[in-house]
């Protein structure tokens, strides 16, 4: 007979799409060598659904996932469900209020944490009564304590339901803590799944024991915890399609649907390229497994057309920390000549080159997350980010105007930062309100795995898990430490006043780009560089560049420019000018807004085109401006 398998994913898993690590499990467990009868919940649709019903529609899926989401770093979506975890219907409210920015998200909040106890209860006696033999958890970032919370119960029904857990919350140490803390987890996989769970699923025909089983934490029948050997790093072309049928079906039965416009999710590579060799001070992706593997990109081509076939979903994000760079060579060139007209979303690093940019338009990417982070050459040195500021505009005008919406924060708090490299961006932030802003500037999290973890010489000697978990998990302080992914330590950097001003500075900044701004540049029939402004902020007008000024921009625009470099490529292409006429077209340009400036580097800010934006708020309400014509004139015409 085969073992009854249940898989789940809890809350707050993405509505939007699927599992991808339920949905590379089930296509494995569902090969027909392995003794497994596999059935998948997505339990966050379940959750979702509960919360849309129990609260009269306040708490819909777009206040789901703004839970999920937006109060990731206050680990909001965990305390909610410590009631079920802990049996006690209001779990230490008061100490955890302090921890919410406003009353709004406090209210919706504390509505969920007051019926997750319910939702567990039910949930788990409909999955009791189906006699599974074996019940999974994956977990990563906040699903730890829904997954905790429904495996105690089901635990507590049927104590003879084998209870497993895996995904990126067992990485590592976490995953002994989780085992050694919660004995109704009756096994936990760390690492890599994918070698551990098919010789798991060999074991349920009696050929092999779970000493056999790598990278799992397990008991002896005396009840000692045992731990086997970490799994080999998987190669993506050993990783099979996932099979997301359980998702989509999951979905159109739901009674919240009507909400969700599903994407699909799609690996190509795992680890990180750029961390091999500089891993970013801050970032703890990747945990034990930062080697860079990617797949064969027939293989990839040939995965998406089935998934894109199958689930009819044009909506593509990959979950990739990074994209190959050969990938510009193999794999865009080939979805860019493909007739399927996919929206991708990728992650990309924020070095590329203008002429990347557009092929990632071209090939129908439509949404980035190049690891922007800040606009200061110094602080991304700091950050062993490898780019300049500079560089990090180049990127944003290059997206606008090829149309890729751009996800990014702008990352303070760093040891040794400058007060006066924020300052010199936040006076340049009216220049630069044509181009995507970031959504704020929080002050950085230490994540476990990161540099600023593993190296106190860094900076963050002092530090200790975040105050709020010690409000949601009732264990031991030494087993907390070994537990949760995010940290703190005492504030590095600038203060909460500058950071005040910095979010300040880019409120404005996002409020003036969905107005409609826009700075385009277009050569004239006359040879002119003409320039139309119309920011928010600016008076409305044109300007024609000539002469020395003129060539000075384009050079500007092709890429980031030291000062001292500007003559010679003047010269390279047949133009000579004083350093005085140089000076001055610089100090216009700047004057102007039409520079940005990073210490003695310069980039032009204007777009070739009118970039498409989606406006929050129709033309008629943005502010009328005076409309001037202005030319400007050479170097010397301008000095006199």
């Amino acid at each position: 007979m085969k073992t009854r398998m249940l898989l789940i994913t809890m809350p707050w898993q993405s509505l939007w799409y699927p599992s991808l690590a339920l949905g590379i499990l089930s296509s494995i467990a569902r090969e027909p060598q392995y003794e497994c009868d596999l059935d998948t919940m997505y339990a966050n649709f379940r959750w979702a659904e509960f919360l849309y019903e129990h609260t009269e529609g306040e708490i819909n899926p777009e206040k789901y996932g703004y839970i999920g989401e937006d109060l990731f770093f206050q680990a909001t979506g965990e305390w909610v469900f410590a009631p079920a975890l802990y049996g006690t219907p209001d779990w230490k409210i008061e100490k955890y209020r302090r921890y919410f920015n406003n009353e709004d998200d406090y209210i919706i909040s504390l509505k969920a944490h007051r019926l997750s106890n319910q939702f567990i209860r039910e949930l788990a006696d409909e999955i009791v009564s189906k006699k599974y033999d074996v019940v999974g958890f994956s977990s990563t970032f906040m699903q730890n304590v829904p997954s905790l919370a429904l495996a105690k119960r089901i635990k507590e029904l049927s104590p003879q339901t084998t209870i497993i857990m895996g995904g990126g919350n067992c990485d590592g140490v976490q995953g002994g803590t989780i085992h050694r803390n919660f004995s109704f987890i009756d096994i936990v996989f760390s690492g890599d799944g994918e070698h551990s769970f098919r010789r798991y699923l060999e074991t349920f025909g009696g050929g092999t024991s779970l000493e056999s089983v790598p990278g799992i934490y397990w008991r002896s029948k005396s009840g000692e915890q045992k731990t086997n050997f970490r799994p080999p790093m998987v190669s993506m072309d050993e990783v099979p399609v996932p099979d997301f049928d359980d998702y989509f079906s999951q979905l159109y039965k739901s009674s919240i649907a009507e909400y969700i416009e599903p994407r699909l999710i799609i690996e190509t590579a795992r680890g990180c390229w750029w961390g091999e060799k500089h891993h970013c001070t801050f970032c703890g992706l990747n945990g034990g497994s930062m080697k860079f593997r990617v797949k064969d990109h027939e293989k990839a081509l040939d995965e998406i057309r089935y998934l894109v076939s199958r689930y009819h979903t044009l909506d593509v994000i990959f979950a990739d920390n990074i994209i190959d760079m050969k990938y510009f060579e193999t794999f865009l060139p080939k979805i860019s000549q493909s007739d399927w007209n996919l929206r991708l979303h990728y992650e990309i690093k924020s070095n590329l080159r203008r002429d990347q940019i557009q092929q990632l338009s071209e090939a129908n990417v439509v949404h980035v997350q190049p690891g922007i982070e800040s606009l200061s050459t110094f602080s991304l040195a700091l950050m062993d980010k490898g780019v300049g500021g500079a560089q990090n505009v180049q990127t944003l005008r290059d997206c606008e105007e090829f149309n890729l919406t751009v996800a990014w924060n702008f990352l303070v708090g760093f040891p040794g930062e400058r007060w006066e490299d924020y300052k010199n961006i936040i006076n340049q932030m009216p220049a630069l309100v044509h181009l995507q802003p970031p959504t704020g500037a929080p002050r950085i999290a230490i994540q476990r795995f990161s540099p600023y973890f593993n190296n106190p010489e860094l900076g963050f000697a002092k530090k200790k898990p975040a105050r709020f978990y010690t409000v949601i998990f009732d264990i031991a302080e030494k087993e907390l430490e070994n537990l949760v992914y995010l940290f703190e330590a005492p504030p590095q950097g600038i203060s909460d006043e500058q950071i005040g001003l910095m979010n300040a500075a880019i409120d404005g900044w996002i409020e003036a780009f969905w107005k409609g701004s826009m700075l385009i540049h277009h050569l004239a029939p006359s040879g002119l560089l003409e320039i139309e402004d119309k920011r928010i902020g600016w008076l409305d007008r044109s300007y024609a560049l000539i002469g020395v000024t003129s060539e000075i921009y384009k050079i500007l625009l092709s890429q980031p420019v030291r000062h001292d470099r500007i003559s010679g490529m003047l010269k390279r292409n047949n133009i000579d000018a004083i350093e005085q006429e140089i000076s001055i077209s610089i100090h216009y340009l700047l004057e102007l807004g039409l520079l940005f400036q990073d210490a003695e580097t310069y980039i032009a800010l204007s777009t070739g085109r009118n970039p498409f934006k989606r406006r929050l708020q129709p033309p008629s309400t943005v502010l009328k401006r005076e409309q001037e014509t202005e030319v400007i004139a050479a170097p010397m015409e301008l000095a006199s």
